[in-house]
C-alpha cells in the first residue's frame, strides 16, 4: 500500500536512494503522475559510469500512476562517499514524482521537488544511532556540472568522525567537493546530524534523514524500527507561521524539531503556559513532543525549518515503524492538490486539513464536500483555525483524488498512512519559494488579520531550560526502576506520563552507550549524588 502525496509538479528532477541499513534488499519505487489530461513521456537516465546504467523512455498516462523500479545497485554505498548514482528525469509536460524510499520492513516516502525549485543552501535532519551500523545521513545530489558543495561537521559529537578518500573529518572540519551532474555527496555519521549546513556553488537536491531508528519506545509495548528519510526544502522555502497536527492512530503523540536558518531566531509555541524559545545560532534546533489529539499553532520571527516525526509505536492501536516528513508552512497553503491511494492491504489511510473554520465547508474530496464525511474537526487554539481528518475507505487501488475548495481559499493538508509497525506522514506539497524579510513577522493568509501579532515571553527559555521542579545531579531511587535509552529529555518525560504508575524519572544527557532514562514506581526512596543526572516529579 502506497498513499502517494501530490507534491509539486515540473519536468525536470534530479534524485537518489540513501544507503539503506539492508543494502542488498532495496525494493525503493519511483511514482509518475501527469498533471495534465494528456499522456506524457518520460525519460529515466544515469550516468553511464552508474552501477547499473539506465537509459528508460516510458510513457506516463493521464489518471494513473507509472511505477519504474531501479535496481538495488543504484543504491548509495555504505559510508560518506562520492557516488555515480543519481537519476535524472525529464518529462514532456509537468507531472508530480514521488519516491517511496524501502526496504524490508524499513519503508519511508516523500515528494520529490522538481530542479526549478532546488536550492543551494540546506540544513540536515537527521536522529541518533539506535541500531547497529545505523547512520544519520544527508545525500546531495548535483543537478549541474562543476558544482562545488561544502557540508560543515560542526554536528558532531563525542568524538565521532566522518572518512572520505581516506582523509578523516572531525567536528572543526568542513568537507568539500566538487560534483558533475548526478553525482551525489552522501555523509554518514553515528551523530545526529540535524542542524549540519550545507551549501553548493549550483542548485543540488538533498535527502536528509536516519537509516535505521526509533523515536522512542513506551513501558509494556513492543518497538517498530525503520529508516526516515525525506528531501529537504531549501532554506528559501521556509515559514513562519505552523498548525502543528498529531498523526491518527498513535498513541505515543507525535515529535516535532524546528530547525533555525538565521541566528537570534524566536519560535513561540501557543501552548498554555506558552512556550517561547531563543535558538542562537542557525541550525540550532528546538524539539517538542505533541501530545495524542493535541494541535498547536507555532511561530518565529525569522523563516525555520519544522521536522515532523511520527514515533515508533507499536501499542493497542495501530502504530507504525518511525516516519519522518517537513511540516508545510501556513504561508504555503493552495486551494487544491491531487494524490493517489492504494487501498489494499490492511493500511489505514488519513488526511489532514488544516483551514479557516468559517471555510471548511468549502472543502472537498473529488465532488464531495469534506462535511459529507465522519470528519472530527478540531481547533487550533489561539487561532480560527481548524483542523479536519478524514479517513479514507472504500477506495480503488491507485485512485486519483483531488481535494480542492469550492471558493479558492487556501488550506493546508497533510497524508498519514499507518498500520502495525509501519507508518508515513507527509505534505501534499513543498510549496514555493518564499520573499524572506528577517525583521518583520507578515502575518500568513490563513492566520485572521484581527489575530494578535507574534508575543515573546520576557525571557525566551532554551529547549533545555523548559522543565520545571527539577533537581540536578542526584538521581532518584524507587522500589520499581523502569531502564530506557532515549535521546531527549522530552521522550522521558512523554514515556513518564503514558506509564500509569510513573510518578517520576531520572534523566541524563544520551550517550552512545547506556541507559538514560529511569522510570520511577512504586515506593519512593532516598536520593543520591550523581553528576550530569537530574530527578523531576511530575506529581
Amino acid at each position: 500500500m502506497f498513499l502517494l502525496p501530490g507534491g509539486t509538479a515540473g519536468d525536470s528532477f534530479v534524485l537518489a536512494f540513501p544507503q539503506s541499513i539492508f543494502p542488498r534488499n532495496m525494493t525503493s519505487k519511483i511514482f509518475i503522475v501527469p498533471q495534465g489530461a494528456s499522456s506524457v513521456d518520460v525519460t529515466i537516465t544515469t550516468l553511464p559510469t552508474a552501477p547499473d546504467v539506465i537509459n528508460t523512455l516510458l510513457t506516463a498516462q493521464p489518471g494513473d500512476v507509472t511505477t519504474f523500479t531501479p535496481k538495488y545497485t543504484l543504491e548509495t554505498p555504505v559510508g560518506t562517499v562520492v557516488a555515480d548514482v543519481g537519476l535524472r528525469i525529464l518529462t514532456s509536460s509537468p507531472v508530480v514524482i514521488n519516491v517511496e524510499d524501502a526496504g524490508p520492513s524499513n519503508t519511508d516516502a516523500f515528494p520529490v521537488m522538481p530542479t526549478s525549485l532546488l536550492g543551494t543552501e540546506y540544513f540536515a535532519v537527521g536522529f541518533s544511532k539506535t541500531y547497529g551500523l545505523s547512520a544519520s545521513f544527508i545525500l546531495l545530489v548535483a543537478s549541474q556540472d562543476e558544482t562545488e558543495v561544502t557540508v560543515a561537521l560542526n554536528k558532531l559529537q563525542n568524538g565521532d568522525t566522518v572518512t572520505l578518500n581516506d582523509v578523516t573529518y572531525d567536528r572543526h572540519d568542513v568537507i568539500t567537493v566538487r560534483l558533475n551532474a548526478l553525482q551525489v555527496l552522501q555523509v554518514q555519521a553515528m551523530s545526529d546530524l540535524t542542524g549540519t549546513k550545507v551549501t553548493a556553488s549550483k542548485p543540488v537536491a538533498a535527502f536528509s534523514g536516519q537509516n535505521r531508528t526509533y523515536i522512542y519506545g513506551l513501558p509494556g509495548t513492543g518497538l517498530c524500527w525503520s529508516h526516515m528519510s525525506d528531501q529537504l526544502p531549501p532554506r528559501t522555502h521556509w515559514g513562519r507561521s505552523f498548525a502543528l497536527i498529531t498523526s491518527p492512530r498513535q498513541e505515543a503523540g507525535d515529535y516535532y524539531r524546528f530547525v533555525a536558518g538565521w541566528a537570534n531566531t524566536n519560535i513561540v509555541l501557543r501552548t498554555s503556559p506558552e512556550t517561547a524559545v531563543h535558538l542562537t545560532r542557525a541550525g540550532d534546533f528546538f524539539e517538542y513532543v505533541l501530545e495524542n489529539g493535541t494541535f498547536v499553532y507555532a511561530e518565529s520571527d525569522k523563516p525555520v525549518m519544522v521536522v515532523w516525526i511520527t514515533p515508533s509505536f507499536a501499542g493497542e492501536a495501530p502504530g507504525g515503524d518511525p516516519s519522518l516528513g517537513i511540516l508545510a508552512p501556513l504561508e504555503q497553503a493552495e486551494s487544491s492538490y491531487v494524490f493517489v491511494s492504494d487501498a489494499a492491504g490492511n493500511y489505514k489511510q488519513f488526511v489532514a486539513v488544516t483551514v479557516k473554520g468559517a471555510e471548511k465547508g468549502g472543502v472537498q474530496l473529488n465532488s464531495d464536500y469534506l462535511l459529507s464525511y465522519n470528519v472530527a474537526w478540531s481547533p487550533v487554539p489561539e487561532t480560527d483555525l481548524v483542523v479536519g481528518i478524514v479517513e479514507l475507505q472504500d477506495l480503488d487501488q491507485r485512485q486519483v483524488l483531488t481535494l480542492s475548495h469550492v471558493t479558492g481559499h487556501v488550506f493546508g493538508a497533510h497524508v498519514s498512512v499507518r498500520t502495525r509497525c509501519e507508518a508515513r506522514s507527509m505534505p501534499l506539497t513543498y510549496g514555493r519559494p518564499m520573499e524572506i524579510n528577517q525583521t518583520a513577522h507578515k502575518t500568513p493568509e490563513l492566520i485572521p488579520a484581527q489575530d494578535v501579532p507574534m508575543r515573546l515571553s520576557k525571557s525566551p527559555a532554551k529547549a533545555s531550560e523548559i522543565y520545571g521542579n527539577k533537581i540536578v545531579d542526584v538521581r532518584k531511587t524507587a522500589e520499581n526502576v523502569n531502564y530506557f535509552v532515549t535521546r531527549v529529555h522530552s521522550a522521558c518525560a512523554v514515556m513518564c506520563v503514558r506509564h500509569a504508575t510513573c510518578w517520576g524519572y531520572n534523566y541524563a544527557p544520551y550517550t552512545t552507550t547506556g541507559n538514560n532514562c529511569e522510570l520511577l514506581s512504586g515506593t519512593g526512596l532516598g536520593m543520591v549524588p550523581a553528576d550530569g543526572w537530574l530527578y523531576l516529579s511530575i506529581l
